[in-house]
């Protein structure tokens, strides 16, 4: 019985493995704001976008979650300071990541507001 209950187990190890690596890493943006000491403090402002990371297809998906908006999108290699700036006015961009390495995501909004966050690049293949 310990046998059958091992192989069961061993057997859907691989399964579990390929679902857990196939997830998309979230990437935390941020607000960039010009510090104004003259405003009041208030609470932060709900978030128009989700980003992650897809590191099977070497791609970053920005979701617009108040609907379509325009955007340039750029990416920053933090090691070899290449700069990849990608424009959409779609709901879902995804912006290739051109290599491995730490990166600068900046998002600019056509209402001027901007964005930033950071992320690492890995291929896990």
């Amino acid at each position: 019985m310990r046998q059958k209950l091992l192989l069961l187990l061993l057997m859907t190890m691989p399964m579990f493995s390929q679902n857990v690596l196939a997830e998309d890493i979230p990437i935390v943006v941020a607000e960039k704001r010009a510090t104004d000491k003259t405003r009041p403090h208030r609470a932060p402002g709900i978030n128009p976008l989700n980003c992650s990371f897809d590191d099977i297809n070497f791609q970053v998906e920005v979701t617009f979650t108040s609907g379509i908006e325009d955007a340039t999108v750029r990416l920053t290699n933090l090691t070899t300071g290449e700069i990849t700036t990608t424009y959409g006015n779609t709901s879902t961009m995804l912006v290739p990541v051109p290599g491995e390495g730490q990166y600068v995501i900046e998002i600019i909004l056509s209402d001027g507001r901007e964005y930033y966050g950071l992320f690492e690049a890995t291929d896990n293949n």
